[in-house]
């Protein structure tokens, strides 16, 4: 297995893999009912990452998937419900990434079906490029994605929203109902050792130390980028991009008026 990645690279990766239409939508929705406490999944995969620095090594040195591992120690009952467990999320991942893209390209007049279709060949696309050059489109698209939000945040005057998002995350995680909150955290940081999708860029590190280092790097740049979002939904709320009436619920609507700004 080609191992080339550097720290940044396997950041940028390990960010990208969580960081998509889906995170960013989704994130923002939460933020019209719950408050700053929307961007609750979006912390917890920050973490995720912080807790997955700590099997990096491991994953490193074995590269077998952690369902084969387990294979080996405990037998082939463990590794179907393990790789079940990931294979689910994984597709639950990608669904929320291809419904947010399509949303997106329904703004721009392409009907949703085609829109589907559409971003589902370029995963397909993506899926057969060298992980090398995957990184390199990655860091491009995440360069383009942050300066836009950033523009949001400064063209809303959201950056006092954002530099007080996570004491307002705390204060408003009462809007959530402790099982939920429990549920979420404990399932993303739980999930996100045993993702795949994540192992299968630890692996390609060129040297374990870059490995560890990326996961905490990811974490930290997913930590950062948590509370984006939420602090750009909350900011065209204030300023009136949004309908204040606008519910939670009215999916195409928010993200219309998302993409809008």
């Amino acid at each position: 297995m080609s191992q080339k990645l550097d720290t940044f690279s396997l950041a940028i990766l390990l960010v990208c893999a969580n960081y998509g239409l889906g995170f960013i939508l989704g994130t923002a929705e939460n933020t019209l009912t719950q408050g700053m406490a929307g961007s609750l999944y979006a912390a917890s995969t920050g973490l995720g990452l912080l807790i997955l620095a700590g099997f990096a090594q491991f994953y490193w040195r074995e590269e077998k998937p952690l369902w084969t591992l387990l294979d080996r120690q405990y037998g082939g009952q463990l590794e179907v419900l393990i790789s079940l467990m990931s294979w689910s999320w994984m597709v639950g991942v990608v669904a929320a990434q291809t419904l947010g893209g399509a949303f997106v390209l329904k703004c721009l007049g392409m009907p949703l079906q085609l829109g589907m279709l559409v971003v589902a060949c370029l995963f397909m696309v993506l899926s057969l490029t060298s992980v090398n050059k995957v990184s390199k489109i990655f860091k491009t698209l995440l360069a383009i994605n942050s300066v836009i939000i950033v523009y949001s945040l400064f063209k809303l005057e959201g950056i006092t929203n954002y530099i007080h998002a996570p004491l307002s995350f705390i204060s408003d995680l009462k809007y959530i109902p402790i099982g939920q909150t429990v549920g979420i955290v404990l399932t993303t940081l739980l999930l996100i050792p045993i993702g795949m999708q994540f192992q299968v860029f630890i692996v390609q590190a060129r040297e374990v130390k870059h490995a560890v280092r990326g996961c905490i790097l990811g974490g930290i740049i997913l930590l950062f980028l948590a509370f984006v979002p939420s602090s750009v939904a909350r900011s065209a709320l204030d300023s009136g991009v949004l309908p204040s009436e606008i519910s939670g619920k009215e999916n195409n609507a928010i993200e219309s008026y998302l993409f809008k700004c």
